[in-house]
């Protein structure tokens, strides 16, 4: 693929979505669920210090990441991460999509299994934070519908986006713990309870879908150049919002970075025609897109640049195309409205509908409504609009209508007894090659000080050997047993880890 995945800010809140449950405080399943602020810090100060590491001394570096996120939070320690990988400091070959997952677990297990530390994660190094704090909070419950619930139903009520952002998170984490199986943690997210925790995951599990598409790591026959509507086309119709406004990288890449040509290929949407052209319009006010898009400025201002996109679209997708590109801009600036302004004054027929949009957003991001109303009074002429758009961002939406839940299917183990052993330790896997016959079960256990998740080949999507995943971590100390019928040479990774490797050769039974 030509570039990494579609990730910019979260993308935008389509139903009015009741906060979280009651606070979680203290221990629950042997997680702190107390949230434990980080210390003040400032990234230009951290940025400063000597960097006490080899360039190729990788452990050194996670060690040194580990203190700055024990103290001053991941924000902190990931800033310092893009620094050091900006000014040459660190080995190229080092994966620091891993090492944010490292930083993850950390904030779990430093500042809590709670919201609040989970939305200190940033969405940098392809939501490496995100995944590595959701498997910590995993590993340490009976399944992921459990650990989403301890994270995100914890600190109380509070604004919409927020609460949303929370299960947006989950549904990242659960994509990476089911192996990028879309119907997988779709069923998981179906699981959560109320349809407004279910619909933030979708929106996590569809981003994360079109994350792995761009590093080469989504399922066989998921994507298809000669569909490019597809996997929404063929989704249930509770799922197509969410798949449809997430669509947009990989429309974008197989429309060679022609705006105009993206948005077409939405007319075929049918009913989530909007929906679809939304998510493309979203990208017009992301100056990362606004340069493949439209290239060199030469003089137009960023405000120009994405209505000159916009214009782009097919006439009747225009509308669309700015609802969007309000929507990314609240997504970067919250409550300050001076660039979703500019934007809008330029929008011409559909400035009413721009205007108005500025106020839904407004009322998404804080429950105060006179803090709202005077963002609004700052927009001049076009406040009224604003506001109105105030009052239709406090009507009660639509119920999100979620499927049956299915029951999630415990994680494999087999029940024999075990008449082989792989040891996992600090220097890997032992023995590296395994030769066993057909039937036998082996016990894979845990001799090394950091979490273990055994799983086939290919890494994360574990295709090689289907049902050989412990979808699961396997913590110090213990075990997991998996019983090989199928015949053949297999290689296994550690989920946590996937540089760790080992193989398995199964022969026929004498």
């Amino acid at each position: 693929m030509k570039r990494i995945a579609w990730a910019a800010a979260l993308l935008p809140v389509f139903a009015a979505l009741a906060g979280c449950g009651g606070g979680s405080k203290g221990q629950s399943e042997g997680l702190d669920t107390s949230f434990n602020p980080p210390a003040a810090y400032s990234l230009q100060q951290l940025d400063q210090r000597r960097y006490p590491c080899g360039k190729e001394n990788e452990r050194c570096a996670i060690s040194y990441l580990d203190k700055l996120t024990t103290k001053y939070g991941p924000q902190a320690s990931l800033g310092v991460l893009d620094t050091l990988e900006t000014a040459d400091k660190i080995d190229p070959t080092f994966d620091t999509h891993q090492l944010a997952h490292l930083v993850g677990e950390a904030t779990a297990k430093r500042f809590g299994a709670n919201k609040q530390a989970f939305g200190l994660c940033p969405q940098t190094f392809n939501y490496g934070c995100v995944h590595g704090f959701f498997i910590y909070v995993l590993g340490r419950s009976a399944s992921p519908t459990k650990a989403a619930r301890m994270i995100c139903d914890s600190g109380g009520q509070g604004p919409l986006v927020p609460t949303f952002n929370c299960w947006h998170g989950v549904g990242h984490g659960v994509m990476m713990a089911r192996g990028n199986d879309l119907q997988a943690s779709l069923d998981v997210c179906d699981s959560l309870g109320t349809g407004s925790a279910s619909d933030g995951c979708w929106q996590g599990v569809f981003m994360e879908n079109i994350n792995a598409v761009f590093r080469d790591q989504a399922r066989p026959g998921v994507f298809s150049p000669a569909h490019p509507l597809r996997p929404c086309t063929r989704m249930l119709d509770a799922y197509k919002q969410e798949c449809f406004i997430n669509q947009a990288g990989w429309l974008a890449h197989l429309a060679n970075d022609n705006i105009g040509k993206a948005a077409r290929y939405c007319l075929d949407a049918g009913k989530f025609v909007s929906a679809c052209a939304q998510s493309i319009g979203l990208m017009v006010t992301n100056p990362s897109w606004q340069l493949p898009f439209y290239g060199q400025p030469k003089g137009a201002s960023f405000a120009q640049v994405a209505w000159d996109l916009c214009s782009r679209f097919p006439t009747q997708l225009q509308r669309d195309c700015v609802l969007g590109g309000v929507d990314n801009l609240a997504n970067f600036d919250q409550l300050d409205v001076r660039r979703s302004d500019a934007f809008c004054a330029l929008t011409s027929r559909v400035q009413k509908t721009c205007y108005r949009e500025i106020g839904v957003n407004l009322i998404r991001r804080t429950t105060d409504v006179a803090v709202a109303r005077a963002r609004c009074k700052e927009l001049g002429s076009h406040g009224q609009d604003c506001i109105a758009g105030i009052t239709q961002g406090q009507l009660p939406a639509a119920p999100i209508e979620v499927p049956n839940a299915k029951p999630e299917p415990p994680p494999a183990e087999a029940t024999a007894e075990a008449s082989a052993t792989v040891r996992m330790t600090d220097q890997g896997y032992s023995p590296q090659v395994l030769k066993i016959k057909q039937g036998q079960t082996v016990d894979f256990v845990n001799d090394s000080n950091e979490d273990y998740w055994p799983a086939s080949d290919p890494h994360p999507i574990h295709t090689d050997y289907p049902g050989f995943d412990a979808q699961k971590s396997i913590h110090p100390g213990q075990s997991w047993k998996f019983t090989f019928d199928r015949l053949g040479r297999f290689g296994y990774h550690n989920h946590l880890n996937p540089e760790t490797h080992a193989e398995v050769v199964i022969s026929k039974a004498s």
